[in-house]
């Protein structure tokens, strides 16, 4: 189940990078993405269980990925 999730988040990344070669250079790609996915999940008003799973177990470790920017604001 987490596979999948982790699949559809990938997905839609790569979509939005594929995005941003053939159309967006001045958007990054994982930005587009995450609006791509976002507009996805707004059409069809629900999350899935895989997809949820996915992003509970990746935002726990959202505190590690905003320490680098954190430290280098303070430095």
């Amino acid at each position: 189940m987490l596979l999948r999730g982790l699949t559809v988040l990938i997905f839609f990344q790569l979509l939005g990078t594929g995005l941003n070669a053939l159309l967006l250079p001045k958007l990054p790609g994982p930005i587009l993405g995450l609006v791509l996915l976002f507009s996805y999940l707004m059409l069809t008003r629900q999350v899935s269980e895989p997809l949820e799973q996915a992003a509970g177990g990746l935002l726990r470790y959202l505190p590690v990925l905003l320490l680098p920017p954190a430290v280098g604001v303070m430095v």
